[in-house]
């Protein structure tokens, strides 16, 4: 399969299907696979867990799914109805998606990205490796398949944990980031009703 057949019947109808879809995600998950997999659906080299164009493993698609079971039913469902490779993408998406920060723009920050968040510092992969097999999307356009809408800059939501334990291939080793914390203050009077006393301090 082409890179070119490769975002046009893999990545963009995950995407589509998850509403978290852009050009930066697609350029990713394109990035991702090509570096895991050579987009082949293969086993681990060496014998381990991983399977698939982005060879992800039992445990991490597991806990993936229990994640967005419990905080995003829609994506949750969204990726019930997938199969197959597709299936395989909108969770290498959901990877992303609940690590901190957002996709960049450019292959270098992407690079970095994946290797952040996705293979980890742990892992054997690394920025220079992924840039050179980025090499062989060039010419890919990422929109023969219109994009479902772009998608809003990421927020770091405070139901997801900065990922810990194994993520797809290696140990985050107890590495994080600052995960921006919402707190339920409750139910808040009607605004005629606050008096100066009552307001918080800016």
């Amino acid at each position: 399969m082409t890179p070119q057949e490769f975002v046009d019947t893999i990545i963009a109808p995950a995407l589509v299907a998850l509403g978290l879809d852009s050009v930066p995600a697609r350029q990713l998950l394109l990035g991702t696979a090509l570096q895991e997999s050579g987009l082949r659906d293969i086993d681990q080299i060496g014998g381990g867990p991983a399977k698939g164009d982005f060879q992800i493993e039992p445990a991490t698609r597991a806990d993936v799914l229990n994640w967005v079971e419990h905080t995003h039913v829609q994506w949750f469902d969204a990726v019930e109805g997938l199969d197959g490779p597709v299936r395989d993408a909108a969770i290498a998406r959901l990877i992303y998606e609940r690590a901190p920060g957002v996709i960049g723009v450019t292959p270098e920050a992407q690079a970095a990205y994946y290797k952040h968040w996705y293979n980890t510092p742990l892992g054997k992969a690394t920025v220079a490796e992924y840039l050179a097999n980025w090499k062989l999307a060039d010419g890919v356009d990422f929109t023969t398949i219109p994009l479902a809408r772009e998608e809003p800059p990421k927020e770091v939501l405070s139901a997801v944990p900065t990922p810990t334990g194994d993520a797809v291939s290696g140990d985050l080793g107890g590495l994080t980031e600052p995960v921006t914390e919402v707190v339920d203050q409750g139910e808040l009077p009607p605004v005629g009703e606050l008096t100066p006393v009552e307001a918080a301090p800016v």
